[in-house]
């Protein structure tokens, strides 16, 4: 779990594939049920890189990227913010497309 602002600054700018980082907290259930879809996903695939990040321990980072829910997840593509995602409606985005 990632609980300082510069070590999600660091990932943002060391990342050269795809980059999940989940706003958490521990006593949210919700974000215990995308953790875990999260993690298969990060297994699934070797180029996604998936990290928690403790939202109450990066407030500031939280408030600049309008993070003001939990879960929260920031999809990053080498180093650029592609998406933000908030809620359950994580596994939504995550299902294969049926086009």
């Amino acid at each position: 779990m990632i609980s300082s602002e510069g070590a999600v600054q660091q990932l943002i700018e060391s990342n050269e594939q795809v980059l999940v980082l989940h706003f958490t907290a521990s006593w949210s259930e919700p974000c215990k049920t995308v953790a875990a879809s999260l993690g298969v996903l990060a297994q699934k695939y070797k180029g996604l890189s998936v990290h928690q990040v403790d939202t109450e321990k990066v407030s500031k980072f939280s408030e600049t990227h309008n993070i003001d829910s939990v879960p929260t997840c920031l999809f990053y593509l080498k180093k650029e913010l592609k998406e933000t995602v908030a809620g359950l409606n994580v596994h939504v985005w995550l299902k294969p497309s049926t086009n």
